[in-house]
């Protein structure tokens, strides 16, 4: 009886042990990333992205966006190429979940004072996992992300297990947007345009001055001459950055009006809308003081329209730094310029 009984422990020890080492395998397997490649067909590269063929895609243009929707996820980790020669405190990437005015952007740095070049992983964790929208940009200062000398090349996305990506579902109208940080990540009201109808192609970055648009339009990045798909429409916003570097309203005009120029060469068959950034009437900032110079050049140009924002100035919010609207202002614009298109389009002046 007694060796029977040791044989019965020993037999119980065993499939404890057999029990104990299955689970172990299935946690493991449940908790290993799915890797996704960049160029799975479900992730969508708005704006002017470039091809390392096998390896990524990089921009020279921080407007730029990577958009895809993931469910049954918690985490998404980017896996990227960072070039950062220099100890500026680079930017990877930005990111927001969930298209809401009331989600900003996440900053993902490299170390403050660390010169580096390789490969770095960023972990964005998700609220739950259930189905999320993301919007990511890759960023830099303007002429360093411009030249290629600052850049983020984004080569995969891994995500747990029991994840998947999946297309985010926009329009079909495509809208180029044409401008500073008011078009890119720092601000990007038309993010919150109806994505119902239009699907964005950004050709923006943070800083830009208008003389600053009219050099670099052309260009995928310094030295890469573009050619764009066509555009149902256009957007483009300006003077913030020229105000604050004291341009005077008709050297503004004299350059937007090349960057018009530029931009109906490249798209001959799409209207422009000119967007002034409305003023700020807490620091007395008057952005709207190149409204005049968009109105004259709309009125030299066929199939460019004006729109001024001088009623949303009671309206809107503004950030502490005085330049960039506040989260819940993003959507009250962009609903307003959705808006004026519409009734630009019903009207007898409009011009397709």
């Amino acid at each position: 009886m007694g060796i029977f009984n040791e044989k019965i422990v020993n037999l119980k020890l065993s499939i404890v042990k057999l029990i104990f080492t299955l689970t172990l395998l299935l946690g493991v397997v449940s908790i290993q990333a799915k890797n996704i490649l960049y160029s799975d067909p479900n992730i969508q590269w708005l704006g002017r992205w470039n091809e390392n063929t096998g390896l990524g895609k990089w921009s020279g243009w921080g407007g730029s966006q990577v958009v895809f929707v993931v469910h049954g996820t918690s985490t998404v980790v980017v896996n990227a190429d960072v070039v950062d020669p220099d100890d500026s405190n680079f930017c990877i990437l930005s990111v927001v979940i969930d298209n809401s005015p009331l989600n900003s952007n996440v900053y993902y740095f490299t170390e403050l004072s660390e010169t580096f070049s390789g490969s770095k992983s960023v972990t964005i964790t998700l609220p739950d996992t259930t189905s999320h929208t993301i919007i990511m940009h890759t960023e830099g200062y303007n002429e360093a992300l411009f030249s290629g000398i600052e850049k983020t090349t984004i080569k995969s996305f891994d995500i747990d297990s029991t994840g998947a990506i999946e297309t985010w579902r926009q329009g079909l109208k495509r809208l180029q947007t044409v401008g500073d940080s008011w078009m890119a990540a720092e601000c990007d009201y038309p993010r919150l345009m109806d994505r119902t109808k239009w699907v964005l192609y950004p050709v923006a970055t943070g800083g830009l001055k208008a003389s600053d648009m009219d050099k670099q339009y052309n260009f995928n990045y310094s030295g890469s001459l573009v050619k764009d798909p066509a555009m149902d429409d256009i957007i483009v916003s300006f003077g913030v950055n020229d105000f604050n570097s004291g341009v005077t309203s008709a050297d503004f005009e004299k350059s937007l009006e090349s960057v018009v120029d530029k931009i109906q060469l490249n798209q001959p068959n799409s209207p422009v809308f000119l967007i002034q950034a409305p003023k700020n009437i807490v620091t007395g900032k008057d952005f709207g003081k190149y409204g005049d110079a968009m109105q004259n050049i709309a009125k030299r140009h066929q199939k460019v329209y004006y729109i001024s924002t001088r009623s949303l100035e009671t309206s809107i919010g503004w950030q502490p730094d005085g330049s960039h609207l506040a989260e819940a202002s993003k959507k009250i614009l962009a609903d307003f310029i959705d808006s004026a298109i519409a009734q630009y389009q019903l009207s007898t002046k409009y011009k397709k």
